[in-house]
């Protein structure tokens, strides 16, 4: 049985602007949200707030949850549910 990871990303919005990171690949050019993995005993607010740091070098004060994408790529099943 695969292991679960959860994943944590940053909405940072300052003066009508919204964070992301630029990337590319051989497909082109995308953009995504500061984040990533949460470790072992990390709650995601710890996640949110290493990752975002480790990325882009801000400290961010995390607000609550926006968002959850639940997805199991193996069987093809998206759910997203938002947060409180």
């Amino acid at each position: 049985m695969k292991r679960i990871r959860n994943s944590a990303k940053a909405l940072i919005i300052q003066e009508d602007c919204l964070l992301a990171i630029h990337k590319t690949d051989p497909l082109g050019d995308y953009y995504i949200l500061p984040g990533g993995g949460q470790n072992h005993g990390e709650s995601l607010a710890e996640a949110v707030r290493r990752e975002v740091w480790e990325e882009t070098g801000l400290e961010v004060e995390v607000q609550g949850l926006r968002f959850v994408r639940d997805y199991i790529s193996r069987f093809g099943r998206l759910k997203l549910r938002r947060g409180d």
